[in-house]
């Protein structure tokens, strides 16, 4: 049973290369690629009964180095178990290929890499091994994003993705290459600890290369972009990607940097930074004529300023945990809204848009008798003045903004709850 994490890691590695090795198999019977991450996960609850065990597997992945090994930490197996689920979940959540033509088994064989590479990197106990499980994560991605939703692998957008996330991985191996140099150890635990010696200038070097590669994991302003583009692959297959790939490590690396965060003003800036997060997306999902995928990247941007604004609070851990199912409603919330949409034949009139407009076009300009007296012209930018602020408030009605504050609140006091039943559980 001491191989067990190994050997879970090692089934979803195998079944993604069988998948990749057959893609144009187009006949395979859909159940037949999508079974395997159900037994996976099935078995991926026996971890639950490894948290706390030896690791289970050492190898010593570079000469000179000390050995890698997967070790049985609990956060890290709740959230491995998590990435399982979640992986099924996308899979089955599609009943049709969509699009078909493309839909060769590119998909599920990446999905199982990415699956294994993820829950690998979860559990992984050494910073270079942690960092090259990161890169091929994130190329994983940028295949998917390749192949379905961008136009060309040689466009200029894909480079630009390319760029983007390869900016996050040098951030991170840049933090890891410092801890190295004043902890003399890649052991993360070991590195980590160390920092409580560090000098400030060092410290606060090292929290800002973190958190850059937090930043482009979670695809946070101005690291958003390839989060944009994401809206245009299928529901299951964005869902997947915006919940239990980078964005989840990113998480889970700012769970394991707060042992960095001492400084009381560092806390404050995080907070802050995390309410303009939130106020940011509030803002874009309250703005006229937001189109839906841009609500959807609105609604994730809220997600991840909730993050930073509790990083510092003890309530991160329930955070990390709360992640991935919060991202899967937020993916279901806007799926099904992007379906109720679609059903329309047409939009909805806007009455009150079409008053303002004719009663600037008309009713304030019915003829020069109104502009003989300075009085006349009084009223009439009196009038306008008033017609702007009814516009404003009918915009704000239109937007919904009420009811995007009201599900921000109760996500964010689904977070607090959760925090604080962890923490009467005794926490993770």
């Amino acid at each position: 049973m001491r191989l067990l994490l190994s050997g879970l890691v090692i089934l979803y590695l195998c079944c993604g290369i069988l998948f990749l090795a057959l893609p144009q198999r187009r006949r395979l019977a859909p159940l037949v690629r999508r079974a395997p991450s159900f037994v996976l996960a099935l078995g991926s609850l026996l971890l639950l009964g490894q948290i706390g065990q030896p690791p289970s597997l050492e190898v010593r992945w570079i000469p000179l180095v000390e050995p890698a090994a997967l070790e049985h930490g609990a956060m890290a197996i709740y959230i491995s178990v998590m990435v399982c689920w979640a992986l099924c979940w996308a899979h089955f959540s599609d009943v049709a290929a969509s699009p078909p033509e493309k839909d060769t088994g590119f998909w599920t064989g990446l999905s199982y890499i990415a699956c294994g590479v993820a829950i690998a990197a979860l559990t992984v106990n050494q910073f270079i091994v942690r960092v090259a499980l990161l890169d091929v994560l994130a190329l994983a991605v940028l295949i998917l994003l390749v192949l379905y939703a961008l136009p060309s692998v040689f466009s200029l957008k894909a480079l630009q993705q390319f760029l983007l996330l390869r900016l996050g991985d040098l951030a991170l191996l840049f933090m890891v290459l410092v801890l190295w140099r004043f902890s003399g150890t890649f052991h993360i635990d070991t590195a980590l600890s160390a920092t409580t010696m560090a000098a400030p200038g060092q410290r606060a070097l090292l929290l800002f290369s973190g958190l850059l590669a937090v930043g482009v994991k979670m695809g946070v302003p101005p690291f958003d972009s390839w989060v944009r583009t994401t809206t245009d692959l299928p529901w299951g297959m964005g869902t997947w990607v915006v919940g239990a790939t980078l964005p989840l490590l990113g998480a889970y690396l700012l769970y394991r940097l707060q042992i960095l965060l001492i400084s009381p003003y560092v806390l404050g800036a995080l907070a802050l930074l995390g309410v303009l997060y939130v106020v940011m997306g509030i803002g874009w999902l309250g703005r006229e004529g937001t189109e839906r995928s841009d609500r959807f990247v609105a609604a994730l941007t809220i997600h991840g300023g909730l993050g930073l604004l509790l990083c510092g609070t003890g309530a991160m851990g329930a955070y990390v945990l709360s992640f991935l199912p919060l991202r899967m409603v937020l993916g279901w919330v806007w799926r099904s809204r992007q379906l109720s949409v679609s059903m329309r034949a047409e939009p909805a009139p806007r009455p009150l848009n079409g008053l303002t407009r004719v009663n600037r076009a008309v009713a304030m300009r019915t003829g020069p008798l109104l502009e003989t007296s300075s009085f006349n012209r009084v009223i009439d930018r009196v009038m306008e003045g008033v017609l702007w602020f009814g516009g404003l408030l009918q915009r704000a009605h239109t937007g919904q903004l009420h009811t995007y504050v009201l599900w921000v609140t109760v996500v964010l006091g689904g977070v607090v709850l959760s925090a604080a039943l962890l923490a009467l559980s005794g926490g993770v």
